[in-house]
C-alpha cells in the first residue's frame, strides 16, 4: 500500500528494493543506471504519484556547491569556425558573452571560451578538450553566415545557440524576438507621425533570424493603413542605398546600427530635422558610435532611438537554459528543440521627432 502523504524517493526504494541513491540517478536519467532501471524506476515513480521537491532540490545542490573538495564545474562558450571569425568583436555578441559569464559564476560554473578558428582547434579536438575537462555544457555563439552546421560532435552534450544561425536539428535557443522588435519599433515610429517609414536589412540579416524582421513589418502595415509603403532597402552597397534613399524619400528610417546614418551624415541630410532614425540595435550604440571619429555626428547621434535588446541578459539566460538541461542530463539533439524568445524595450531618443501632418 502506498502512503496518502506525498510518496517521496525512498518510498520508491523500499517498493522496488533499490538503493535511494539508484532512484535518485535513474529519475534524473543519469547514463551510469540502465535504460531498463530508468524506465522501471520512472514507471513506478509515476504510479506512485511521486513529484520531486524544487525546495528540497535547490537545498541539495547548494549543499553539493559548498563542499570544500568539490571542483567547480565547467561549461565552454564556443565560438564556431565557421568563417566568421571576429563574431566575437560584435558588441552585441560580446555582451553575449560577457552576460552568459556573469550569471554561470552566479550559478557556480566556470565559463571557458573556444574561438576555434583564431585559436585553431578543430572540431575533434574540441570535443576531446571538453571530455578531458569534464565540460558537459555548451553555450554556442552567434555567427553571421548563417545557415550553417556545426563541425563538431555534440551528441553527448547540453547546448544552447543564441539565434538561428547554427541550423542544427534539434538545437534549442535563446534569441531576441526580431518580431516584436520591429512591429513595436515601427508602432513606436508611428505614433510620433512617421508616415514613409523605411526598413533597412544589411544583407542576408533576416534570412539568419528566420524572416521573423519581415513578419513584424507585415503584420505592422496590416494594422497600419495609413502607412504609405516604402520598398524594404536590402544590401550593405553605399550608392545603392543613396539611390534607394533618394528615390523613395522615406521619412523615417528603421536600421540595423548607426553605419546609414553616418552615410546620411556625410550627405548633409539632417537628422532629425530632414528624417528620423531608430536603430534595432540601441544596446550596441555608443560602440557603433565610437567607431566614427566624426565629432559632429557622434554629438548629433549621441542618444539614438531604439529597441534595447538586452543583449547582457540574454547571454545570462542562455546560461540558466543550459544549466536546467544539465540537471535533467538531457544531452545531444532534443527531439523537440525549444526557442526561448526574449523581447526587447523601446527605449526614445533624440533622433525622432513629433511630426506633425502637412
Amino acid at each position: 500500500m502506498f502512503s496518502p502523504e506525498k510518496p517521496t524517493i525512498r518510498d520508491i526504494s523500499k517498493e522496488l528494493g533499490l538503493a535511494i541513491s539508484t532512484i535518485s540517478m535513474a529519475l534524473k536519467n543519469h547514463p551510469r543506471i540502465s535504460a531498463d532501471t530508468r524506465k522501471k524506476v520512472q514507471a513506478k515513480a509515476k504510479q506512485m504519484g511521486y513529484v520531486p521537491d524544487p525546495r528540497l532540490s535547490s537545498v541539495m545542490s547548494n549543499l553539493k556547491r559548498k563542499k570544500a573538495d568539490r571542483l567547480v564545474a565547467g561549461l565552454a562558450y564556443v565560438i564556431p569556425s565557421l568563417q566568421f571569425d571576429d563574431s566575437h568583436k560584435h558588441s552585441i555578441f560580446r555582451s553575449f558573452y560577457e552576460g552568459a559569464k556573469s550569471r554561470a559564476e552566479e550559478l557556480g560554473y566556470r565559463l571557458e571560451s573556444f574561438n576555434l578558428r583564431q585559436d585553431h582547434i578543430t572540431g575533434s579536438r574540441l570535443v576531446s578538450i571538453l571530455r578531458n575537462r569534464g565540460i558537459e555544457g555548451i553555450v554556442i555563439s552567434p555567427i553571421f553566415d548563417g545557415g550553417k552546421k556545426l563541425d563538431f560532435d555534440w551528441s553527448h552534450l547540453s547546448a544552447i545557440a543564441f539565434g538561428h544561425s547554427v541550423v542544427d536539428a534539434g538545437m534549442n535557443r535563446v534569441s531576441f524576438d526580431q518580431f516584436h522588435a520591429v512591429f513595436h519599433s515601427l508602432k513606436s515610429m508611428a505614433r510620433l507621425g512617421y508616415r514613409r517609414i523605411g526598413v533597412v536589412m544589411p544583407g542576408n540579416a533576416d534570412d539568419r533570424m528566420h524572416n521573423l524582421s519581415l513578419g513584424g513589418l507585415a503584420a505592422f502595415r496590416t494594422e497600419s493603413p495609413k502607412q504609405e509603403i516604402v520598398p524594404i532597402f536590402e544590401g550593405i552597397d553605399r550608392r545603392k542605398f543613396l539611390h534607394w534613399f533618394r528615390k523613395h524619400k522615406p521619412d523615417a528610417l528603421l536600421c540595423h546600427g548607426l553605419n546609414w546614418a553616418k552615410i546620411l551624415h556625410e550627405e548633409e541630410v539632417n537628422c532629425p530635422e530632414d528624417y528620423g532614425y531608430a536603430t534595432l540595435e540601441f544596446d550596441a550604440q555608443n560602440a557603433q558610435r565610437a567607431e566614427f571619429e566624426d565629432t559632429d555626428f557622434q554629438q548629433q547621434f549621441a542618444r539614438v532611438s531604439g529597441m534595447n535588446q538586452g543583449s547582457h541578459y540574454i547571454g545570462g539566460l542562455a546560461v540558466e537554459l543550459l544549466a536546467q538541461d544539465l540537471s535533467l542530463n538531457l544531452k545531444g539533439p532534443s527531439p523537440r528543440p525549444k526557442t526561448t524568445l526574449v523581447e526587447g524595450a523601446w527605449v526614445p531618443g533624440q533622433t525622432l521627432r513629433k511630426v506633425t501632418a502637412e
